[in-house]
């Protein structure tokens, strides 16, 4: 998201979305850091909205359908101008009606927060959990590396692979035409009104060998349609270039890393300059760390 999302008022939106989207998956404790150390009150989200800023904010319920609900922490540099909200939850069983709330929620949530990209998958096979996260992430490699794969840094590069709901923000609809995603060969194609278009490639994705083929040939006929050089395929060199959109991040970024992370940390040491007030804006007042 192109924004810090760090205002009540758009908490407030986000988690009303989420208890009204999933009913059964309301977080039980909610924090910023580990441990959970709050009550989730969806009855008195002004006190769980304390929670909420620049900083990170968490939720979970560790019961089945369990859920978890991250929201990275804001620190506004040149590389990582964007936001990141990351779900997980358990559907119980894909029905219709679920699928459903799924797709409307990420709609929603993009429109309302201008998402550059969004995406949602839904694994086939059970997930087992532990302390509200997944606990054999071996089993489900491609999602997880999707997952990994889906933040601002790494999309300048390209596209790791097309989830079942995509949603394309502007500056993927500038890089591949209105156009041509409207005519993607997809289940649904929907403009939303913010100005990106959500793609759902098939109706569901079940435990069978005929739907996920069916979602396999789809994913592929939806990538050549785009720009299948906008998605990462392992056989090619790790220098080939992608089309992909530079988000505004410099183009010598990853030649300077090194020298903005070396910069940024005599920055925090000496305790002055832009890197230690970005760092100070992210904590909530009271876990600023005092000067010495």
């Amino acid at each position: 998201m192109p924004d810090s999302l760090s205002s009540p008022e758009q908490g407030r939106y986000f988690l009303n979305r989420f208890v009204t989207a999933f009913p059964r998956h309301i977080p039980e404790r909610c924090g910023d850091v580990e441990p959970l150390e709050n009550v989730f009150d969806e009855g008195d989200l002004d006190h769980t909205l304390q929670q909420w800023g620049t900083w990170g904010f968490l939720a979970d319920r560790r019961t089945p359908p369990w859920s978890l609900i991250m929201v990275g922490a804001y620190v506004n540099v040149t590389h990582s101008p964007h936001r990141r909200l990351s779900i997980d939850l358990e559907l119980e069983e894909p029905t219709d009606a679920n699928v459903r709330a799924l797709r409307d929620f990420v709609h929603d949530v993009s429109n309302a927060f201008g998402a550059v990209y969004a995406a949602a998958h839904i694994s086939p096979k059970p997930l087992k959990i532990s302390r509200g996260c997944v606990a054999n992430p071996q089993e489900h490699a491609s999602i997880f590396r999707m997952s990994k794969w889906s933040h601002t840094g790494r999309l300048r590069k390209f596209i790791m692979n097309l989830s079942w709901l995509t949603i394309f923000g502007p500056p993927y609809v500038e890089l591949f035409g209105r156009d041509r995603i409207l005519a993607a060969p997809a289940c649904q194609v929907q403009s939303l009104p913010y100005g990106g278009i959500g793609v759902q490639l098939t109706p569901r994705i079940d435990d069978t060998e005929e739907s996920n083929r069916d979602f396999e040939t789809t994913r592929g006929l939806v990538q050549q349609h785009l720009d299948s050089n906008a998605f990462y395929y392992k056989s090619l060199p790790q220098d080939h270039v992608y089309n992909a959109p530079d988000f505004g991040i410099p183009k010598d970024w990853p030649d300077g890393r090194r020298a903005w992370r070396e910069k940024g940390m005599a920055e925090l040491a000496a305790g002055k300059g832009p890197a230690y007030d970005a760092l100070m804006n992210a904590f909530r007042p009271s876990r600023r760390p005092t000067k010495s």
